[in-house]
């Protein structure tokens, strides 16, 4: 019997690629290339400035019409912390929609779950990428997804799993929230 779906991606979605300076190109067309894939409607782009932080984005992006926002990769060192907290924490707690972080590793060929989080069937249709369980070692043109509870602290002792993935990853990663 089937799981029930937690990601699924609905024809008529938008997606929100957040624009920064400094993108490379390969940015910008994995975001494209995500927005099509999935059949979105369009794309739109939120550009970011480093002051503002994360609150324009969150109140843009959880409107009900987004189904995914993508943003761009960033460092994982300490000088990626806001108010001790990671920018990926933070940005992971405060939107609804999956967040992908792309790093050019498309088109995917295969969807790797991270845990025993529930199926991505949609997706996979629509990319036409096989879905495996994470193996010893991850290709080139895999997409990570790991699902992620909301408000997952992440400490010396206690190590948030999708924190850690998203920011040591050399493939695009999904964080699916949950």
């Amino acid at each position: 019997m089937p799981q029930d779906h937690t990601f699924t991606w609905a024809p008529g979605k938008r997606v929100l690629a957040v624009l920064r300076e400094g993108l490379q190109g390969e940015y910008l067309d994995e975001a494209l290339y995500f927005a099509s894939a999935t059949g979105a409607e369009d794309a739109d782009f939120f550009h970011a400035r480093e002051e503002e932080g994360l609150g324009n984005l969150a109140n843009i992006a959880n409107h009900g019409f987004y189904g995914a926002v993508v943003f761009p990769p960033v460092d994982f060192g300490t000088g990626s912390r806001l108010g001790g907290r990671h920018v990926y924490q933070e940005l992971f707690d405060s939107l609804r929609p999956p967040v992908l972080l792309p790093r050019g590793t498309f088109p995917y060929r295969r969807i790797v779950l991270v845990g025993g989080g529930p199926g991505i069937d949609d997706l996979a249709r629509a990319t036409g990428a096989e879905i495996v369980s994470l193996p010893k070692e991850l290709e080139g043109k895999d997409l990570l997804v790991v699902y992620r509870k909301r408000g997952t602290g992440h400490s010396f002792l206690s190590h948030d799993k999708a924190l850690v993935l998203a920011g040591t990853s050399e493939v695009s990663v999904l964080v699916v929230p949950v």
